[in-house]
């Protein structure tokens, strides 16, 4: 998954430092909202952080779509039909409701000091913006 991603950070990296990508250019088939693609979430964060190839050299990167419903209660989002598919182990009391947004996490692997460690970025699913 890693090795995927890395080659999507190269692409779109390449396309926004050219001023030739549109962060909003995909359109999901549901509810006619525009969300950012997974790939574009994961350059966000990368340039957010700084981060390089060899920052992924051991660690493990996660990627999960949610959509914020009432009281802050999280779904994890089907990437595939965008429906909601099962409730997600935390609450965003502070998101708007039906807001989408992708957690991207980060984990260090061992021998490394870093590990078991988790860390990682919130970013708005509608407009690419950084969250946390």
């Amino acid at each position: 998954m890693i090795s995927s991603l890395l080659i999507a950070y190269s692409y779109f990296t390449k396309e926004i430092s050219n001023g030739q990508s549109n962060l909003m250019e995909k359109e999901p088939p549901t509810n006619h909202t525009r969300l950012i693609t997974k790939e574009q979430a994961f350059v966000i964060a990368s340039n957010t952080g700084n981060w390089t190839k060899d920052f992924f050299s051991n660690k493990s990167v996660s990627l999960t779509l949610i959509h914020i419903k009432n009281d802050g209660f999280a779904f994890v989002v089907n990437q595939n039909t965008f429906e909601d598919v099962s409730v997600y182990h935390e609450k965003f009391p502070y998101l708007k409701e039906n807001q989408y947004v992708w957690i991207i996490g980060v984990t260090g692997q061992p021998p490394t000091i870093l590990s078991g460690r988790e860390w990682g970025y919130m970013i708005d699913a509608t407009n690419g913006q950084v969250l946390q």
